[in-house]
């Protein structure tokens, strides 16, 4: 039997414990505009503070990635999981703005002075990471976030570019289908002129459009090869392409052979993932 090697955090659990400051969940509520959101802080062990991940889910959210946050909190960062506004029990209502208002939200809730105190929460150094819709999300809400330096988009999709590039007949079908997919998991705002502002925005919803806006930041993109969903070549290749043009931000591409929701490569995704923050962590010990 292949011994997985003793340093490796995907496979290793904290040892020793620091019982004093062990890893712990807290069950958190998150205010967004008088709406609650249901969330979950995974709070590594140690006093801190630590470092924190911000993880975005797509849409619905059937694919939560908890396991990653798992991963994260073995590498010494904390991970904080909600839900947007009307989605899997939160309160309101869900829309793609409302979402993007969301992740300003949570980002507020770790800088408070409470949460950095009870979930040794480190309010300098605060990450996002989001799948899919939701790492289009942390591409548009990074740039009204100064202090987000550091950016992981997995999957990531570009609504703004399909919408602005498709027939009205179809902007309007891919509208309904989205609402149908969701039924269940959101209680959408149903307003479909949502669906027409991502068509005719592109300055404010095409992330290739808002490049410039990720500049000093560094980001991680993690494809699947077999991922029909967001094939990278359309959704983030030309965000990529127009990044490394500029030079301005420091961009990792990972690739791995996995379908959207890298089902057969899970243990790469959290390796990929915990390596690049433990960089990010080195990188930023050597500016301080």
């Amino acid at each position: 039997m292949t011994q997985n090697p003793p340093d490796d955090l995907i496979f290793s659990d904290p040892q020793p414990v620091d019982w004093d400051f062990p890893p712990t969940m807290e069950t958190v509520r998150i205010d967004s505009h008088g709406d609650g959101m249901n969330g979950i802080v995974y709070i590594s062990q140690g006093p801190g503070p630590h470092p924190t991940v911000i993880m975005l889910h797509g849409y619905p959210g059937n694919e939560k990635n908890l396991d990653l946050a798992q991963a994260i909190r073995r590498a010494g960062w904390n991970a904080l999981f909600f839900h947007y506004r009307g989605a899997w029990g939160s309160g309101g209502a869900y829309s793609i703005d409302n979402a993007l208002e969301d992740v300003s939200a949570a980002y507020d809730f770790l800088r408070l002075p409470r949460t950095q105190r009870t979930c040794r929460v480190d309010g300098t150094r605060i990450a996002l990471l989001g799948h899919s819709m939701g790492a289009y999300l942390a591409l548009l809400a990074a740039p009204s976030l100064p202090d987000i330096r550091r950016i992981v988009a997995m999957s990531p999709s570009n609504l703004g570019r399909e919408f602005a590039e498709s027939r009205p007949e179809h902007r309007e079908m891919f509208a309904e289908g989205l609402e149908a997919m969701g039924r269940d998991a959101l209680r959408s705002a149903g307003d479909l002129q949502q669906y027409v502002r991502l068509a005719s925005e592109p300055a404010r919803y095409d992330m290739v459009e808002r490049a410039a806006e990720l500049d000093g930041r560094s980001l991680l993109f993690v494809t699947g090869t077999r991922d029909t969903d967001t094939p990278a070549d359309y959704h983030c290749g030309p965000l990529i392409q127009r990044l490394r043009e500029r030079g301005q931000a420091r961009v990792t591409v990972a690739s791995l052979e996995a379908d959207h929701v890298f089902s057969t490569a899970r243990i790469a995704l959290a390796r990929v993932v915990t390596r690049w923050l433990a960089e990010a962590s080195a990188d930023q010990g050597k500016e301080a």
